[in-house]
């Protein structure tokens, strides 16, 4: 027989109640963990280091080895156990539970009704609700998971509420308000609702009760008022018992509206904590119909500036273009697309261009069931195409927000450029930088500077040649001369476009090689704020937090990332390994690295650090000789291997972490003194 386990509201193992007193705190936690975990396996140092993370190594690994015994005594009367250990890692067999969460998420990403029902009932609370766990790295994971989940209730209920078939006189009707409210007590959803339901009924009374409760919440807690759509379906309620009940479509909320009273707010916690609270959009790339393969590169272009434009909008959140890019070659059925990218909407379309003139099809798609929402055509002289990409996102935003203040479209009007030759040349740049090699780098330059010979005021190309300058002397690719130039070029960007995220990014990571922390830190934070969807912002502002010493942050930052961009490029797993070896985890940056193809010098230097440091000894003589071989190949011009070293030994902020760096460097021969190249 299979083994029940329940973690949504209390937890419960094969249908009674289970108590920490009984099963341990972190035991259950270490169940949650195996249990959302891909396939239920975790490695060892993993599942220690999320439960017991103030503690040493062997002091986690022993705790650990005390819950899994408590675990297998509290399963015993099932076999085959479903639980399975070895020396590396830890599993929950899969095929021998029968999980809540696992049904309440298959439940939920159905499109019909009776499975969204189903799910709705399986929801009883939060992810082990009233558990605590005094570990604040189980304590993050457990607010991230339960946002989470909480994320997908929410959506499953209000599609059960507002769809067109749903009956506001049913008892299942207000039930299900009543679960929307516990999760969000200032929900205008689930107040929606609840009147719904009550003008159902004929009780205009209640009604009135509800819709004053909710007003007085929302003046206390936020100092805003109920939106016109909350107002309106109030009026409409109570105006007459025979007034007919507003078209339940229509009032279908796809977003929360209150928002919170500061969305300026910055703080660490915010960013990683605000994207559920938003509607996911995913761009799919539009499809060339121009018959020429050349022109791919333009149709990319224009699916990234759409993409660009609406991550400006705070209002929702938009999946990294390299997620949305992995569906290119095919396009398999658009809920199973949503579904994988974590999407509530997808915009797919296509793009044909002639010589003087363009055309756009472009259509917004609901995520959960596969429907057309809106769907327009721009056909256009090509010179416009900066007016079709604004209007394509300003429509885009307009239908999934509902409204969107006039005020906040005009902050986002850019004009890029007036040179369609100087765009192109961006645009090929763009594709080289994103190659992340040292011709690539050089031949991005090329065509950066190409077009601000055409356009001296181009912004995107002064950004262009500031994020290359500072690729190149980060990898070692150039010298440190490079710096001023890259740095003039960043400036000038954000002074011709100073909404430009990227601007900011350029300035950030280059204050930051000149060891300008305080202005680092600050030009980041300023990109985030103009683009809070850009996945690979956070992924640099992650890379500065490791050198600033914060590994543990940057993780959270990384993770946030990757919800954003789920079919990241590979370079994400270089930071995360990074992260790692900051935080002391070198298993776990060893597996992080693992996972990409290919590795420059440095982060092979930093794989023979965690080899050696976790005695692996074999893995650390090849990754040595692997060493010694890229740093023969490179190209003159580069730097070798001991100087790049000493420079990013000096990125780091404290001593303490250049002092331990520099032995362990030193410690495996890699580290040569007087080196002048």
């Amino acid at each position: 027989m299979a083994l029940r386990l329940d973690f949504l509201g209390g937890f419960k193992l094969d249908g009674e109640a289970v108590g920490p007193q009984v099963l341990g705190r972190k035991t259950i936690g270490a169940l949650a963990a195996l249990a959302l975990s891909p396939d239920g396996v975790l490695t060892r140092s993993a599942l220690a280091g999320l439960l017991w993370s103030d503690r040493s190594e062997e002091q986690a690994r022993d705790s650990l080895r005390q819950a899994l015994a408590s675990l297998r005594r509290a399963v015993a009367s099932h076999a085959p156990s479903p639980i399975e250990a070895d020396r590396d890692q830890i599993t929950l067999r899969l095929d021998r539970c029968a999980i809540d969460l696992h049904l309440f998420q298959t439940r939920a990403g159905e499109t019909g009704r009776d499975g969204k029902a189903e799910a709705a009932t399986l929801y009883r609370g939060p992810l082990l609700d009233g558990l605590s766990i005094n570990d604040a790295a189980f304590q993050d994971w457990l607010t991230r998971e339960r946002s989470r989940i909480d994320t997908l209730a929410v959506s499953t209920l209000e599609w059960l509420l507002f769809s067109s078939d749903a009956d506001p006189a049913g008892d299942d009707y207000l039930a299900w308000s009543d679960s929307l409210a516990r999760i969000d007590d200032l929900s205008e959803p689930a107040a929606r609702a609840r009147m719904l339901h009550f003008g159902a009924h004929n009780e205009s009374g209640k009604a009135a009760r509800e819709y004053e409760r909710l007003k007085a919440a929302l003046r206390e807690d936020l100092n805003v008022s109920p939106s016109r759509e909350t107002t309106r379906i109030f009026e409409t309620v109570t105006a007459s018992q025979d007034a007919p009940i507003p078209d339940r479509s229509r009032s279908a909320p796809v977003t929360p509206i209150v928002m919170s009273a500061n969305p300026a707010n910055t703080g660490i916690a915010h960013a990683i904590n605000s994207s559920a609270d938003h509607p996911r959009i995913a761009v799919l790339p539009l499809r060339n119909l121009s018959g020429n393969p050349d022109e791919n590169f333009f149709v990319d272009g224009v699916t990234e500036d759409i993409i660009v434009s609406l991550s400006s909008f705070r209002a929702i959140r938009v999946i990294s273009s390299q997620s949305s890019f992995g569906f290119r070659a095919s396009v398999p059925e658009p809920v199973s697309v949503a579904r994988t990218l974590n999407a509530s909407y997808l915009v797919s379309g296509s793009l044909r261009r002639s010589p003087e003139r363009v055309r756009i099809n472009v259509e917004l798609i609901a995520g959960d069931t596969g429907e057309n929402v809106w769907a327009t055509r721009f056909d256009r002289e090509l010179k416009d195409i900066f007016d079709i990409q604004e209007s394509i996102s300003r429509s885009i935003v307009t239908v999934v927000v509902g409204q969107i203040e006039r005020t906040a479209v005009a902050q986002q009007r850019r004009k890029a450029t007036d040179d369609l030759s100087a765009y192109e040349l961006v645009l090929r740049g763009n594709e080289k930088l994103h190659q992340v090699r040292w011709h690539d780098n050089i031949q991005a330059r090329d065509f950066y500077r190409s077009a601000l010979t055409l356009d001296p005021q181009f912004a995107r190309a002064h950004a262009g040649m500031a994020l290359a300058a500072f690729d190149a002397v980060f990898m070692g690719w150039d010298t440190d001369e490079l710096l001023p130039d890259g740095v003039g070029h960043a400036v000038r960007a954000a002074e011709l476009d100073p909404i430009d995220g990227h601007a900011q990014l350029a300035l950030g990571m280059l204050k930051l090689l000149q060891g300008d922390y305080a202005a680092a830190e600050f030009h980041l934070q300023s990109a985030h704020r103009l683009n809070e969807s850009d996945a690979d912002i956070m992924i640099y502002f992650a890379i500065f937090l490791i050198y600033n010493g914060e590994p543990e942050t940057a993780l959270r930052w990384i993770d946030e990332a990757v919800a954003l961009n789920p079919l990241h490029p590979e370079y994400y797993f270089t930071v995360k390994g990074t992260a790692h070896v900051g935080a002391g985890e070198y298993d776990a940056a060893l597996d992080a690295y693992s996972r990409r193809g290919e590795h420059d010098r440095l982060v092979l230097a930093y794989m023979a650090v965690a080899a050696s440091l976790t005695d692996r000894l074999e893995e650390k003589n090849a990754l040595l000789a692997e060493l010694r071989q890229s740093d023969a190949a490179l190209p003159q011009e580069g730097k070798r291997l001991s100087t790049v070293l000493l420079d990013e030994i000096q990125l780091y902020r404290h001593g303490r972490d250049r002092d331990k760096l520099t032995a362990t460097f030193s410690s495996l021969g890699l580290l040569v003194k007087n080196v002048s190249h």
